[in-house]
């Protein structure tokens, strides 16, 4: 198959896919009227228009476990990828209920269940974790607000806690002193320096940023030294190699989405590395098909292991075209 046919095999995909390809792969403006009618299709494609209607109940089950595309700021973020807008009657009340629950420091608290051995109460609190509140900023960003007061100053707090190794694994000064994540008090947390850099570039920071030369050293540090350091829950074998979406959790494709979004990565041996460790993984014809799964998206093209993606073949593409940015 060529660069060609592959790309026409990805146009045929839903509608909101076919405009994400047209802007990101064949470098057409967002705003045009062709793909702003894909944006609107692609919001009626039916597994899309099932995941808007449970915002009905957002914020949703406290978060217990990051690692489960169940919650919903996981599917905001998605849905926001695609297309999503503040615009939209059905973002409005979904965008308005996040803006109110700020906290006074800036981040957009939901409930949280923390266990007592993390230093938790053990009861449902509403809070920010570094793990879940650069996910909602980013993607009130993609919805349209990267300039609303109240993202800029949830951005800026979060983006501030950098220390020399990345992010930690900070939390709402409500949840106490007593609060932990699951490494060592002086360790990063892969998971929240990721989405903290996803969160940057949606804001637009500069790229090279010293908070973001930070944070994508501590990441590809994290590689290098895979066989010697092995941060719980964070480890880079096996499983992080599978091909999976959409970015839930720490895993091959979400880290070479992010970190290819940052021109001081994308030269980086290390990142070249991983990016060949995921390519291949391509089938004869170029195309991927996810090695692993999750449940709640069945609906979609990524929710199967037997077929190719067109999502995720379309994700590579997009990672491998930034590289010609470099």
């Amino acid at each position: 198959m060529t660069a060609a046919d592959r790309t026409e095999w990805l146009k045929e995909g839903p509608p909101w896919l076919e405009r994400r390809v047209r802007i990101d792969l064949l470098g057409e403006p967002e705003d045009s009227l062709e793909n702003e009618q894909l944006r609107r299709e692609g919001l009626a494609h039916k597994p899309v228009a099932e995941w808007i209607d449970l915002f009905s109940e957002w914020p949703g089950a406290p978060l217990k476990n990051h690692k489960t595309l169940s919650l919903l700021i996981h599917k905001l973020d998605f849905l926001a990828d695609i297309g999503w807008r503040r615009s939209d009657e059905t973002a409005a009340p979904v965008v308005s209920d996040i803006l109110s629950s700020a906290s006074p420091e800036g981040p957009f608290r939901i409930p949280i269940l923390i266990p007592k051995m993390f230093g938790g109460s053990g009861e449902v609190e509403s809070a920010w974790i570094l793990t879940d509140a650069p996910v909602i900023v980013g993607a009130l960003a993609k919805m349209g607000l990267a300039e609303n007061p109240a993202v800029v100053k949830a951005g800026g707090f979060l983006v501030s806690l950098v220390r020399e190794n990345g992010w930690p694994c900070a939390a709402d000064p409500v949840l106490g002193s007593g609060f932990k994540g699951p490494g060592k008090k002086e360790d990063s947390c892969p998971f929240g320096t990721l989405v903290t850099l996803r969160m940057m570039a949606d804001l637009g920071f500069p790229a090279d940023a010293p908070e973001a030369a930070a944070g994508i050293e501590s990441l590809l540090n994290l590689w290098e030294h895979r066989t010697e350091k092995r941060p719980f829950l964070f480890g880079m074998g096996t499983d992080f190699l599978k091909l999976k979406a959409p970015f839930v959790w720490f895993d091959v494709l979400h880290f070479l989405n992010v970190l290819s979004r940052f021109s001081a990565a994308r030269g980086d041996t290390r990142f070249l590395e991983i990016l060949a460790k995921a390519e291949a993984q391509a089938d004869d014809d170029g195309l991927y098909t996810p090695s692993s799964v999750y449940r709640p998206a069945s609906g979609f093209d990524f929710g199967g292991k037997k077929e190719p993606s067109r999502w995720i073949t379309f994700l590579m593409y997009r990672i491998r075209k930034r590289l010609e940015e470099t």
